[in-house]
């Protein structure tokens, strides 16, 4: 898997991934079209669930579901194995046609919400996701920072549709904000990027994470 560029975007909940990811998109789209980037396209895709896989968006139904409490190992399992199927069917093939895959989430997201903020730990997810994804880890992970207050109060002004996740007490967002930051930690690759997403301006976040990937693709191809 030589060709191709696999950038994750992480975050806390209203921190903007999925309003960046798409505007990544369009101007990645943008460059490749002018020729001024080498690659055959740009895709996104998200995770729990995947672009046009069935498969994986029926288990981001079933584990993102009010209906079930899934202890947190049968969840990290859960998670995993929607990844292994994503990254097989969806991800890889499109590196390998030197597509640039633009994912919000991955194996990050597991490492924060079934690894430290569970008792199972994040040692036990990290060995889980290492089987599931075979080691393969984005080339490029940029999350974005906002505190739980800020990400809370976009939820609520943008009428978002929310899941059992955005639903817990500011409590537990707060400790997901502190986990992503100690990502870093086990970041051995030096692939992740924190960007400051507190501000209210799109075009600031968006700059800055275009900034990362340039740098990125000047500095890797």
């Amino acid at each position: 898997m030589n060709n191709g560029l696999f950038i994750s975007l992480e975050g806390p909940e209203g921190s903007g991934k999925s309003t960046i990811i798409n505007k990544l998109y369009e101007w990645l789209a943008e460059l490749i079209e002018n020729k001024s980037i080498n690659f055959f396209g740009v895709m996104k895709t998200r995770e729990p669930g995947g672009y046009n896989n069935k498969l994986c968006e029926d288990i981001r139904n079933l584990i993102l579901s009010d209906s079930y409490d899934i202890p947190p190992l049968t969840d990290a399992l859960l998670f995993a194995a929607s990844r292994s199927y994503h990254l097989e069917s969806t991800i890889i093939p499109a590196l390998e046609k030197n597509y640039i895959v633009l994912c919000d989430r991955f194996v990050d997201s597991s490492y924060v919400y079934q690894g430290f903020s569970t008792s199972l730990g994040v040692e036990k997810v990290i060995q889980i996701n290492k089987l599931a994804t075979n080691n393969i880890l984005p080339n490029l992970t940029l999350v974005l920072m906002v505190s739980a207050e800020v990400g809370l109060e976009r939820i609520k002004i943008n009428n978002r549709e929310t899941n059992k996740i955005d639903n817990k007490p500011i409590e537990y967002h707060k400790k997901i904000e502190e986990y992503y930051r100690e990502l870093a930690k086990i970041d051995c690759n030096n692939r992740i990027h924190y960007i400051d997403a507190n501000s209210n301006s799109i075009n600031t976040i968006l700059d800055n994470c275009k900034d990362v990937i340039l740098k990125y693709i000047h500095g890797h191809k």
